[in-house]
């Protein structure tokens, strides 16, 4: 279907669910997506989708293939309108769509940036931990999730076999990189991204720039990023802070110790250091140092890697665990993590630390298993 306006504006719950279709079929596989959509909104002009000004609806099973599509040799164009934008109204659903591709889950044509996902109100939520409920984006499209929003379990940058780019390689295994520069802008209050129980992580990879913005709307305490699988995004940072880059556009380095500042309210968290990943009968023990609010509770997250990122932090490919510690009045916390079934030596351990008044860091640096 080509549109040539703006569908009229939601403005009551509704159910909008294009898996009623005959021949459709929502997604049943746990890696990747076997979903059939019969209905593809496409559009001849630069305007958003679809408007929804409502509370408690659910949109399922449409492709949104909005970006326009420039011919062979021209310039592909610049487009930010929206698939879906929402109003501030709570509880709506985004479950089962293609957003930035054909009801295939393929790219057409040339693209930019366009197409994206705008979530807002209390308790909205894309995706979700069943397979039926996971969307795809790419193709240009991203999410910008706004306050007290959840995105869980969604392929973003990543094609429907849930592995390589959504925009497929230029052979030899090299994989192109999506047009649009962040899989998830996220601004808080009270924003998820993923959770650590199955199936509630997102894969966000292949992205210009980062998986992950963090703005500056909220705190950085206001943002989790937890159980993600995030890997080969460009810049150097796979989750990134807007306002806290240095020289080169990264994320600068942790805070010493004697000069954090505990009253100031946009310090993004500090990422933990690790000393050593050794091997032994009981498993893989990783020891490392956090240094952050005195007196505090945080939570370490633990990720799997078999490749370096070049910046030499990150990346988080597979999630492996937690562990909750605490900091005394200096700040400073030693911690030790089992990983019960061991991890092969030489492959790549990273960690994250979580803190309600701070959120999430960057991931740290990566330390190889076997090192001390």
């Amino acid at each position: 279907i080509e549109l040539r306006s703006t569908l009229p504006t939601i403005t009551s719950p509704l159910l909008i669910d294009g898996y009623s279709q005959p021949g459709s079929q929502a997604n049943s596989s746990l890696v990747g997506s076997n979903a059939k959509l019969m209905i593809e909104l496409g559009v001849a002009g630069r305007f958003d989708i679809l408007k929804l000004w409502a509370s408690d609806s659910t949109i399922r099973g449409l492709a949104f293939e909005p970006a326009f599509v420039s011919l062979a040799g021209e310039e592909p164009v610049t487009w930010r309108e929206s698939s879906i934008r929402m109003g501030n109204l709570p509880f709506n659903r985004i479950t089962g769509n293609f957003f930035g591709t054909n009801a295939k889950g393929e790219c057409v044509g040339k693209r930019r940036q366009g197409g994206s996902v705008f979530l807002q109100g209390k308790g909205t939520i894309m995706g979700g931990a069943l397979p039926e409920e996971r969307n795809i984006v790419g193709c240009g499209a991203s999410v910008v999730a706004g306050s007290e929003t959840g995105v869980f379990g969604n392929l973003i940058g990543v094609g429907i076999d849930g592995v390589t780019s959504i925009e497929g390689s230029e052979g030899d295994g090299v994989e192109l990189v999506n047009t649009s520069k962040y899989g998830i802008s996220a601004s808080g209050p009270g924003t998820e991204i993923g959770r650590v129980e199955p199936g509630w992580g997102n894969v966000i990879a292949f992205h210009a720039r980062s998986g992950v913005q963090v703005t500056r709307t909220g705190a950085p305490g206001d943002v989790s990023i937890r159980g993600n699988t995030i890997y080969s995004n460009t810049r150097l940072d796979d989750v990134f802070f807007y306002g806290r880059e240095s020289e080169g556009g990264i994320n600068t380095p942790n805070i010493p110790r004697r000069v954090y500042d505990v009253t100031e309210s946009d310090d993004a968290q500090n990422a933990p250091i690790l000393n050593s990943a050794i091997n032994s009968a009981a498993g893989t023990t990783v020891k490392g140092v956090l240094y952050s609010t005195p007196d505090s509770t945080f939570i370490l997250d633990f990720y799997l890697n078999t490749d370096a990122h070049a910046s030499g932090h990150g990346e988080g490919k597979k999630y492996l665990g937690s562990t909750s510690v605490e900091s005394d009045a200096d700040g400073l916390v030693d911690f030790s993590f089992l990983v019960p079934n061991g991890i092969p030596q030489g492959k790549l351990v990273v960690a994250a630390a979580n803190y309600a008044g701070r959120g999430p860091s960057t991931f740290s640096a990566r330390i190889a298993v076997g090192d001390v």
